[in-house]
């Protein structure tokens, strides 16, 4: 960032004795506020100074100014929408600050909330099944987030395919076919296709598994993990199939190929 100017002839509209309050996650700090140009001529602001003494920008660099753009002729007001991100790791919590428009100074409140991020990588992983279930892969997890996250030791996916049923589908299947075996024995037609429609749900493969150590990582914090994923039986040959893990914000795709 480039150093703030304290722009003469801008004049901040809010109540002195309220602080202005900023919010948002790590990622995303948003808030507003109102602005005039009290001088002659017309002014462009693209910043504006603050002094926050315990934040940091999102390059780790002291929190100096907030960038913002309006251009305003002669007694011309504006709102200005304040829109930033600071440092990744910051701790959730309310930090106090200080804006300086013109020759005001006014206290700024800035609230921070919890942010749960994790980045996997690498995210898509291929793994080719002939006689192997079983596969280990290494993978760099990072907690991208402000909170220390615990990310788990097993995680489970629907398997999925382009020529297969969806796994809902499969699901409702399954579940028809049990409430109709609780209620009773169907009509000789009902129980026909009932009948034919428990095999092929049936017959559909289980879920996929992914397998490495539970550790909980602190924000910004970098593991190197083992893990291992595992296929389920049933899996038919010569066919694409792929699961998809919802690892909090993250998703890691492992694309299945039967080649036997």
């Amino acid at each position: 960032m480039g150093r703030p100017t304290n722009i003469q002839g801008l004049k901040l509209l809010h109540d002195a004795q309220q602080p202005i309050i900023i919010y948002g996650s790590p990622g995303r700090v948003q808030g507003t506020l109102t602005i005039q140009n009290d001088s002659d001529t017309k002014l462009t602001v693209r910043s504006i100074p603050i002094q926050a003494p315990k934040l940091r920008s999102q390059t780790l660099e002291p929190l100096q100014e907030i960038r913002i753009f309006s251009r305003m002729y002669p007694s011309q007001q504006s709102r200005v929408t304040l829109d930033f991100p600071v440092d990744p790791s910051t701790p959730p919590g309310t930090y106090q600050a200080t804006v300086q428009i013109g020759d005001q100074s006014q206290p700024v409140q800035i609230r921070i909330s919890e942010s749960v991020e994790l980045e996997v990588e690498p995210d898509i992983v291929t793994v080719s099944e002939k006689d192997q279930k079983r596969f280990e892969r290494e993978f760099v997890v990072t907690n991208v987030g402000n909170v220390p996250m615990s990310v788990g030791e097993k995680w489970v996916a629907a398997l999925q395919g382009s020529e297969g049923m969806g796994s809902q589908v499969v699901q409702s299947m399954k579940a028809i076919c049990q409430k109709k075996q609780d209620e009773g024995s169907p009509s000789r037609e009902e129980g026909s296709v009932q009948e034919m429609l428990c095999l092929v749900a049936n017959q559909q493969p289980g879920p996929v598994t992914l397998t490495w150590k539970n550790l909980t990582l602190a924000p910004g914090e970098t593991q190197v993990m083992k893990g291992v994923i595992e296929l389920p039986d049933g899996l038919q040959p010569h066919r694409h199939y792929f699961a998809e893990f919802e690892l909090f914000s993250a998703s890691l795709l492992v694309d299945i190929y039967t080649n036997r």
